[in-house]
């Protein structure tokens, strides 16, 4: 098992409009270490009335998640789905201060841009 099959992760939890509770786990990426994965845990999630709130952060985890393992940088998608969260109140808008708390965007292009750079020296070398 390799370093990059082993994820560090931290949990956070989010308190909704209705006052339950979700649980946000964000996992970091061990190349850049900026957030790589989510999961949302909603609790009661399997009955009818959750499944609206189960609905709508799994599809935010599910895409940030596969946005990011196909190659998107963090830096990028924070942006992109910051400029589409339209209600500030909103679950998925909770889950981006999260990700931005756990990972503010200068610090993540600042780590996004030194991997790369360490990644080019890499190629570099393998060439000469």
């Amino acid at each position: 098992m390799s370093n990059e099959d082993v994820l560090i992760a931290r949990r956070y939890r989010v308190e909704d409009g209705k006052g339950r509770h979700l649980y946000v786990t964000i996992c970091a990426d061990p190349r850049t270490k900026t957030p790589y994965e989510l999961w949302v845990t909603v609790p009661d999630e399997n009955k009818a009335v959750e499944q609206e709130v189960r609905t709508a952060v799994t599809m935010v985890a599910a895409l940030f998640s596969e946005a990011r393992q196909g190659g998107v940088p963090y830096s990028k998608l924070y942006k992109a789905m910051e400029k589409v969260c339209y209600s500030k109140a909103s679950i998925p808008a909770r889950i981006l201060r999260l990700l931005a708390q756990n990972c503010p965007i200068a610090k993540a292009e600042a780590l996004e841009f030194e991997y790369a750079s360490q990644n080019e020296k890499g190629e570099q070398r393998v060439e000469v």
